[in-house]
């Protein structure tokens, strides 16, 4: 489903998404909290139109952060659509 390389990914969570990382990326997802409110996700994912857009269908709730090439992607798939909706 997720044509691509291969990358790890960090994604910043509110803490109400565990369930929602557990579901897609299993119950050994490596989750560390960040602060009271979030947590960090580590998945290894391949980096692509339908992951970005799996994560933007969640709003703010959570956030690529890592890597860079993650972040600028995500940048310009959210460009690309407002430029199509905007």
């Amino acid at each position: 489903m997720y044509d691509g390389d291969i990358v790890r990914i960090t994604l910043l969570c509110k803490n109400e998404m565990a369930g929602v990382i557990i579901d897609r990326f299993g119950k050994d997802t490596p989750m560390i909290p960040a602060d009271d409110d979030n947590f960090e996700a580590k998945v290894d994912m391949a980096l692509s139109f339908l992951f970005l857009g799996w994560v933007a269908s969640m709003g703010d709730a959570i956030k690529v952060i890592t890597p860079d090439e993650a972040v600028e992607q995500m940048r310009e798939m959210v460009k690309g659509l407002n430029e199509i909706y905007g």
